[in-house]
């Protein structure tokens, strides 16, 4: 048994003989506190204790545990004790779901070592320096593993996303005048204002041709051009955000800029070719998987927790 959850039955069997006082405090002798648990969930217990070391846990606990680096409470500099033990309670719940032997902890902890080619006294004196203790670093590594597994076993067959769904996501980053850059092809129809007595019948004639029957193409030939494909630092600007939101072969609505009133037709758009989509690609992939790994290990939790017996002592 490891020698945190010998602390803990111990701790456990002083409320039982100190029964007749109040159950929200462990006593090493009348009128002393020594600590006090916030929580028993299920079968584990977490103490006043517990949360106050994950205060000054998280850093290394945000380097060695991806889970937590990328959850709002390693985020958030002043949490609240109700989030903290509200966090401990869903990560003691992955624990007794997916229990982590010593022995196990023990490897990965000599995989690390063998990573970074040091030895244990050298570890240790590393973590001493992020005042944290070997057993401290031992828990917080079995807490990892276990989410790890919760992580493979539960919800990671959960988390797919399509390269259309990617390439959404990187858009949303881009400004209108940087997106589908180097990708897209346009066809204009343009009628320009200095062809006609006001600007007003430039609008009127560029109606009318869109009225007939004559095919885009045509169009095109006669009062427009087919720009190919191009970037966008070489189209005007006008010509990109009327093509903004339209999908391949449809043809905007009337627009004007400064000269004329024109159409445009999106003939095609390589998204997933953008060489700059491919690059940030895995980065996106992964932006999205640890919000959606967050998302769904919240469900879990909560699934769990409305299944758990849980006792939270009053103040």
């Amino acid at each position: 048994m490891a020698m945190e959850t010998l602390k803990r039955t111990a701790t456990a069997f002083r409320f039982v003989l100190f029964s007749g006082l109040s159950l929200a405090h462990a006593w090493a002798g009348p009128g002393v506190v020594v600590d006090r648990i916030e929580s028993i969930i299920g079968k584990d217990i977490i103490l006043r204790s517990d949360i106050d070391r994950l205060k000054t846990e998280a850093p290394l606990k945000s380097k060695i545990d991806f889970l937590f680096a990328s959850h709002p409470l390693s985020k958030n500099p002043s949490p609240t004790r109700q989030e903290l033990r509200t966090y401990l309670e869903g990560e003691r719940l992955a624990l007794q779901k997916f229990p982590v032997s010593d022995s196990d902890v023990t490897a990965e902890i000599e995989s690390i070592k063998n990573q970074l080619k040091i030895d244990t006294p050298t570890l240790k004196a590393a973590l001493g320096r992020e005042g944290v203790s070997f057993e401290q670093y031992t828990e917080l590594m079995r807490a990892s593993l276990a989410k790890r597994q919760l992580l493979d076993r539960e919800i990671r067959n959960k988390v797919n996303f399509s390269d259309q769904d990617l390439y959404s996501e990187y858009l949303k980053s881009k400004k209108p005048g940087e997106r589908s850059k180097g990708d897209i092809h346009l066809q204009i129809v343009k009628f320009d204002k200095a062809d006609y007595k006001t600007p007003a019948l430039a609008k009127q004639q560029l109606q009318e041709a869109l009225k007939r029957d004559t095919p885009f193409n045509e169009l095109v030939k006669d009062q427009g051009t087919d720009l190919g494909f191009l970037s966008v630092a070489d189209l005007n600007p006008a010509y990109v955000k009327a093509s903004e939101g339209l999908k391949k072969d449809q043809i905007s609505g009337i627009n004007e800029d400064a000269t004329a009133f024109f159409v445009v037709k999106l003939v095609d758009q390589k998204s997933g070719q953008d060489s700059a989509f491919e690059k940030e690609k895995d980065r996106i992939r992964a932006k999205l998987a640890e919000v959606e790994y967050q998302r769904q290990i919240t469900f879990w939790i909560e699934r769990q927790m409305a299944r758990t017996t849980i006792s939270r002592p009053a103040p």
